[in-house]
């Protein structure tokens, strides 16, 4: 049962209004950490997480999730992590 609560919890994971990336990025990083330790959900593939993480942005972050998608086979998820918290620091 706990690896559906927590395959859930990471499916309808969405960026929430008023918080900021670095948040989201570790609670995504959290809820992924702890799939990857439950035996049914192990062997999910990167792309499958990137395309969910890219998911969970909201609209300001739409040229970067739309960067992404036609590289998701090519690109490794902690990169896709770091460059969209960098994408928040490259603003200020």
């Amino acid at each position: 049962m706990r690896e559906v609560n927590v395959f859930e919890t990471i499916s309808r994971l969405q960026f929430r209004a008023g918080g900021n990336i670095h948040s989201h990025i570790a609670e995504f990083t959290s809820l992924l950490s702890e799939v990857r330790n439950l035996k049914g959900l192990k062997s999910i593939p990167d792309t499958i997480w990137i395309g969910r993480f890219l998911r969970s942005l909201p609209e300001e972050f739409s040229t970067f999730t739309h960067s992404y998608d036609r590289q998701l086979d090519t690109v490794e998820l902690y990169d896709v992590l770091g460059s969209a918290g960098s994408k928040v620091n490259n603003k200020s």
